[in-house]
């Protein structure tokens, strides 16, 4: 990090405007363009902070970070909250560019529209540090499914019915509706405003009369967690120990009744499989807690 005698001001001393309704509008009406909207995308705003009471603006933000010292991210200068609604503003007359994307505040300027150039580093070391928590696959193979006892696969009178994983990106499968491909989604957060509240739901089927399938009722809830980073929490819960990697499978158990005796004399598995840079280590540090961005020096 920059030595502290060489820490100086910066201040917004040019604006730039962003020509949407030419250079935007043009590239929407390309071929193939019109749906771009930012989706699944979170963009950082290094600015004076946004302000959380921009109806434009609500359930955009999804991460805030204060670098100024100051103990607010609000915007008390104006500046960041006009650059975020040209961003992520709902389609319209005054629409932003990316009205799909995510949000993350990291507020450099204070409330006169300064900031020192420690700050500014310090916000990109937080952008390096967080970027892995974004766009996280999650992957579930309904083949890869194992019935237990063998006498119960043998049967094939028992299946998985629904596997729910209540995220920011809802995961859920059934087999009436993707089987046999692979469902698979990205796990979509990024700081304390995400998914406060997450559950991995696994749910047996049994064939009955005529090969009519029903659900087991009431499912095995695998592991549940609220709060923030309750999606990641729920796979660290999960996470075998000392697995440090980028690809992590994950095991989780459903027990039910095969010879129809108390307690459930059957069990079905299900493997989901988790990528993401460095994710092995990410999962470790939330169970002991997520760690503070870089303060501001």
């Amino acid at each position: 990090m920059i030595a502290t005698e060489k820490i100086r001001n910066i201040a917004i001393i040019a604006h730039v405007d962003h020509g949407k309704t030419t250079l935007v509008d043009a590239m929407l009406a390309q071929s193939g363009n019109a749906n771009l909207d930012g989706s699944s995308i979170g963009i950082a705003i290094l600015d004076s902070g946004i302000s959380t009471k921009h109806q434009a603006l609500s359930g955009r933000v999804v991460y805030s970070k204060d670098f100024t010292g100051q103990g607010t991210t609000e915007d008390s200068y104006g500046h960041g909250t006009f650059v975020a609604s040209m961003i992520a503003a709902p389609a319209g007359s005054y629409g932003g560019v990316a009205p799909g994307a995510k949000l993350i505040n990291f507020r450099v300027l204070d409330s006169h529209g300064l900031g020192k150039t420690s700050a500014v580093l310090s916000a990109l070391d937080a952008v390096l540090t967080y970027r892995n928590t974004y766009n996280i696959r999650v992957t579930l193979n309904p083949s890869g499914v194992s019935i237990a006892p063998g006498k119960a696969a043998e049967s094939k009178d028992f299946r998985l019915e629904k596997f729910d994983f209540a995220m920011t990106d809802r995961f859920s499968w059934s087999p009436d509706k993707d089987m046999p491909d692979n469902k698979t989604v990205k796990l979509n957060l990024f700081g304390e405003s995400a998914e406060d509240a997450s559950k991995i739901t696994i749910i047996v089927g049994e064939r009955g009369r005529k090969d009519k399938w029903t659900p087991v009722e009431p499912g095995s809830v695998v592991a549940s967690e609220t709060g923030s980073w309750a999606p990641l929490k729920v796979l660290a819960k999960l996470k075998p120990a000392g697995a440090v990697t980028d690809s992590i499978t994950l095991s989780m158990d459903a027990p039910f009744e095969f010879k129809k005796k108390t307690p459930p004399d059957g069990k079905l598995t299900v493997t989901i499989d988790v990528k993401g840079r460095e994710l092995g280590t990410l999962l470790d540090v939330i169970k002991s807690g997520f760690p503070p961005a870089p303060a501001a020096q």
